[in-house]
């Protein structure tokens, strides 16, 4: 408790603060870990942790008269992913050639609310997805995998084939990228 004219607070309300703020500790920390065992479990039994990749599509379904929650494959976006896929694995395309050529196929982003207009996927985000093991059947879980209970939408042997792709492009040696500059060959140096 606390008194109101003097601003001094009490032995006891201190004490009972104290205590609260320790229970409270002790409430968020267990729930915490409650919740971490629980997604483990989950990543375990092959289930998706959060929301579905993008060319997958969080659904439910009526399982012995239960609605359950699982991912099934896009049926927009889920082709041109593998698609993307394939192309890569050719060696012929760069990232952003890449990103060029599925823009032109149509792929876009899902709208949320954060963005409601679907988007061109960006460069970086094919690269984390040519890198994603759960698109090719896998679930990760603080850096542990574990086989999904979902579609794969690439055969493991185009995954494998992408990642050597991706390994040797991303040598030290190996450049990528070509800048287009305006004024090349056609100012020269008079030395």
């Amino acid at each position: 408790s606390r008194c109101d004219t003097c601003s001094i607070d009490y032995p006891a309300g201190q004490l009972m603060r104290g205590i609260l703020a320790s229970i409270n500790q002790y409430r968020s920390a267990s729930e915490g870990e409650d919740i971490v065992r629980k997604l483990a479990h989950k990543a375990r039994q092959g289930g998706t942790i959060g929301w579905a990749r993008l060319g997958y599509l969080n659904v439910k379904e009526d399982i012995d008269g239960r609605q359950v929650s699982t991912v099934a494959i896009d049926e927009t976006r889920g082709p041109l992913i593998r698609r993307g896929f394939e192309l890569y694995a050719t060696g012929e395309y760069s990232l952003s050639q890449l990103q060029q050529a599925m823009a032109d196929l149509g792929l876009t982003t899902r709208a949320t609310r954060r963005h409601p207009n679907a988007q061109e996927v960006s460069v970086s985000k094919w690269h984390t997805m040519l890198g994603d093991p759960y698109y090719v059947g896998m679930v990760t879980y603080k850096g542990e995998i574990y086989p999904g209970r979902h579609e794969p939408l690439v055969s493991p042997e185009l995954f494998a084939h992408v990642q050597d792709v991706l390994a040797e492009r991303s040598a030290p040696t190996r450049r990528d990228r070509h800048h287009f500059h305006y004024l090349k060959k056609q100012l020269y140096c008079d030395r």
